[in-house]
């Protein structure tokens, strides 16, 4: 997946085929703030509520993700199918605790994107509200999800 809002750079794109490819993971997301210790220009609730979701994604999995709603990732064709069954939209937390949660491998590859220099984020004031309310509650049925399916292996 890749976010059509020009932040990401199309050369890292071979880079994190790459290591998807050689990793053989089935989820492989560009990460923001892996083996970043700046926040420069990351607004506060940004990074208030990726430092809670990691958390979250920790305390449910056992798995520390550092950026679990980056907008670019790799998607193996063995994940694509319980992820779409289920509904999962934004393929963030949720999906990441649901798939973690049924054995799949997820892992994290660094990223550096650029600055927004056109058009409105999607998301509004109203949203900072609504969003990590809806991904916590989706997180959770995540959950229960993995537990009422068994992984094919």
């Amino acid at each position: 997946t890749l976010d059509a809002d020009g932040q990401h750079r199309p050369e890292q794109l071979q880079a994190i085929f790459e290591e998807f490819v050689r990793g053989n993971w089935d989820m492989l997301i560009g990460s923001r703030r892996l083996g970043r210790r700046d926040s420069e220009g990351v607004p506060l609730g940004r990074r208030i509520g990726t430092s809670l979701f990691s958390l979250l994604v920790r305390l449910t999995t056992g798995k520390r993700i550092h950026d679990t709603s980056s907008g670019l990732k790799v998607i193996g064709s063995a994940v694509f199918e319980p992820l779409t069954y289920w509904h999962f939209v934004d393929f963030h937390a949720e999906a990441i605790v649901y798939l973690l949660r049924q054995g799949y491998s997820v892992g994290e590859f660094p990223i550096t994107v650029e600055r927004r220099t056109g058009g409105r984020s999607m998301y509004s004031t109203v949203s900072h509200f609504k969003y990590p309310l809806k991904t916590s509650l989706m997180v959770l049925l995540g959950m229960v999800q993995a537990s009422l399916t068994r992984r094919e292996r």
